[in-house]
């Protein structure tokens, strides 16, 4: 799987999955903080919870 991370554009509209911190990090998601639905063209997010710079992956 090919992984995007914080301030890379979506290249395509789907469900993304987070795929874990750019840095070392205690933070601990919820479950339903681990996935993001995202158009094509927006910006992908950092963590949903410490807003550090996160990796995303989509799941086909």
């Amino acid at each position: 799987m090919v992984k995007f991370h914080t301030a890379q554009g979506v290249p395509s509209t789907g469900v993304y999955h987070f795929a874990g911190h750019m840095q070392n990090s205690s933070c601990q998601l919820q479950e339903n903080e681990k996935r993001i639905e995202i158009v094509a063209g927006e910006i992908f997010p950092p963590c949903l919870r410490c807003k550090a710079g996160a990796f995303w992956e989509i799941r086909l």
